[in-house]
């Protein structure tokens, strides 16, 4: 039911990783990892996921993005 839309949420809660609110970003991060229970390919998420991780210039923005993707790897294994 949300697969046709998997590409826009992922971009949303991507960018929602670096908003300056930190219950913001654990939602995000949240939702990110509920995504990739439904999600047929997750190497474009990981990806984006690095992405976000490497450009963000708050400490705790980019430590955000490294939890989610530790956290997505481990839950999708």
């Amino acid at each position: 039911m949300l697969k046709p839309f998997l590409p826009q949420l992922q971009m949303t809660f991507t960018k929602a990783l670096n908003d300056t609110s930190r219950a913001v970003r654990l939602r995000a991060a949240d939702a990110l990892g509920q995504l990739v229970t439904i999600h047929s390919r997750v190497d474009p998420l990981f990806t984006e996921l690095i992405k976000a991780a490497k450009e963000a210039d708050d400490t705790s923005v980019r430590s955000c993005s490294c939890y989610i993707t530790t956290a997505t790897i481990v839950k999708y294994k």
